[in-house]
């Protein structure tokens, strides 16, 4: 069946969807363990705040996958839990009493830094999720040229992304065919090493 695809940013209306795909997509991972309502309340943040940027590919008016992102590294996280404080605070709190290792896990990942020496002063690619019933038709690659295109036209020098180091080579060699390449690499909480990768646009 032929599909008119289409690729623009996701609607305020459409968090939802985005929320459903992503669980989907990182089924086993920690931000999604940490349930609906976070990553509800997170990518509606993303989507709120002037140097996120959240793109979502259509098939007529299905979403069937996102690609999240920010101008701007630095900073970006904590600016998002600045700016939704009390929504934040909120999950903070509920996590606090049941899974305080999960606060803590998240509070450190969040504002992970890649060397002392980094800066962040590049954009950034949080995370590409495609439905599972669309995965394999090159979504996931439209999705990465199309945040790379509108990060060069919002003067954008550099996109960078973090992936893990290890059992990943399908995507690290995926991303060095897109022209990325390894800036630093770093252990995420607790311990998870994982490199960052970096593209001149």
């Amino acid at each position: 069946m032929n599909y008119m695809v289409q690729i623009r940013p996701v609607g305020r209306d459409e968090i939802l969807q985005v929320v459903a795909i992503h669980e989907q997509a990182f089924k086993d991972f920690f931000l999604t363990r940490l349930g609906p309502r976070f990553l509800q309340t997170y990518y509606m943040a993303l989507l709120q705040n002037p140097n996120g940027l959240l793109l979502g590919v259509y098939e007529q008016d299905r979403l069937v996958a996102f690609a999240a992102s920010t101008t701007r590294s630095a900073g970006f996280h904590s600016g998002l839990i600045k700016d939704n404080v009390i929504a934040f605070g909120k999950i903070g709190c509920w996590l606090l009493f049941t899974r305080p290792a999960a606060l803590i896990r998240l509070l450190r990942n969040l504002t992970k830094k890649s060397s002392v020496d980094d800066m962040g002063e590049y954009a950034e690619l949080l995370s590409i999720g495609v439905a599972v019933d669309r995965q394999g038709f090159g979504y996931g690659k439209k999705l990465l040229l199309a945040t790379e295109k509108m990060c060069r036209q919002m003067k954008c020098s550099e996109l960078s992304l973090t992936t893990d180091a290890f059992d990943n080579a399908t995507a690290l060699s995926f991303y060095e065919k897109q022209g990325y390449k390894v800036l630093s690499d770093f252990i995420a909480y607790p311990h998870r090493k994982m490199l960052r990768l970096i593209k001149t646009l």
